[in-house]
């Protein structure tokens, strides 16, 4: 029988096996290997889980609640008539201040009751 990885004419089963066991000694000496790579690069975090959670949620609960505050602000200061309409649309809120100048040429074009 010829062995299927090194091609030898007079192979036989015992032959295969070894081919077999080398194999799977070098895989599992590799996986070792790399994985004491990957904790070699790995930062120790430090700290215990209840603080890492809470950096993790005011770190993600910083960018919502300062888009919110800064748009809130804008929008706050064109109804308390601070800013005109028309300044949303420099300020990056085209559909905004489109949709408020809109608005205040309709207000201005309906007849008083």
């Amino acid at each position: 029988m010829r062995c299927c990885v090194c091609g030898w004419a007079d192979a036989d089963q015992k032959h295969e096996i070894g081919h077999l066991k080398s194999q799977y000694s070098y895989l599992t000496n590799e996986r070792a290997r790399l994985r004491t790579e990957l904790a070699a690069t790995r930062i120790p975090r430090g700290g215990n889980i209840v603080t890492d959670a809470i950096l993790k949620l005011g770190r993600g609960l910083v960018r919502p609640v300062s888009l919110l505050a800064i748009v809130g602000a804008i929008i706050a200061a064109v109804f308390v008539r601070l800013l005109p309409p028309e300044a949303l649309l420099g300020i990056g809120g085209p559909i905004l201040g489109w949709w408020f100048a809109e608005r205040k040429e309709r207000h201005q074009d309906m007849p008083a009751a």
